[in-house]
Formats: structure tokens, C-alpha cells, sequence
């Protein structure tokens, strides 16, 4: 079983949905969770690595099957080429390590999600 299978098959459906619409959201959207849970869970934090990693590493391979995965979990009406032809937009990035992350906070930050902007 590959982390990926594993992961997902430890996660709820919401979750797995957004780890497989970004990384960098996923990150985002579950910080407060991640603390915590990577102090009283390493093996589930690893397991969340290695799954990030083997997903930006499909993605960087095999694009379209990254694209009909991401679609069959998440019931997208997109069809896996529109999917992909976004994935290949200048300046996308597949990472496990986060990036953009004010900028994603800012704009929860605009519509209300969080209560204080941040500062830094």
C-alpha cells in the first residue's frame, strides 16, 4: 500500500480532498491541527509527509494521472486536460513544504474565515 492509500485511508474525505487539492492549502487550513497532532502523532505525521511528497511527485510525473485522481475524489466536472492545463500555469508549485502561506492567510483573513489578519 502505497502513503498515499495509506493516508487516505486514515483521513476523512474532506481531508483527503484537500490534501489532493494542495498541499499548500492543506497545510494552511489544518495548521492548528498539524501542531498538535504532529507532537502526539509522529507516525501520522509521517505518513502525511510522505503522502504530500508521493502526491507533488505524481503530479510532477504523471500530471494527467494526478488530474483523474484528484477528479475521482473530489467529483470535479473539469475533465483531466483543463485539470492539467491549470497544474502547468507559470509560477504553480507542487510542494510539501509550504509556500504562499501569508498570502493564504490574508485572504481568510478577507472573507472572514480568520478573525485577526495576520501580521507576519
Amino acid at each position: 500500500m502505497s502513503a498515499v492509500q495509506r493516508l487516505f485511508s486514515s483521513v476523512s474525505p474532506a481531508r483527503s480532498t484537500a490534501l489532493l487539492a494542495s498541499s499548500n492549502a492543506a497545510i494552511a487550513a489544518g495548521a492548528t491541527w498539524a501542531v498538535v497532532s504532529c507532537q502526539q502523532n509522529p507516525k501520522l505525521t509521517e505518513a502525511i509527509v510522505a503522502a504530500l511528497q508521493e502526491a507533488d511527485d505524481l503530479i510532477k510525473q504523471d500530471p494527467r494521472r494526478a488530474a483523474e485522481l484528484y477528479i475521482q475524489a473530489t467529483s470535479e466536472k473539469m475533465t483531466p486536460d483543463e485539470l492539467v492545463e491549470i497544474m502547468r500555469q507559470p509560477g504553480t508549485l507542487f510542494s510539501p513544504a509550504p509556500h504562499g502561506v501569508m498570502l493564504q492567510a490574508e485572504h481568510l483573513a478577507k472573507v472572514g474565515v480568520l478573525k485577526t489578519k495576520p501580521t507576519n
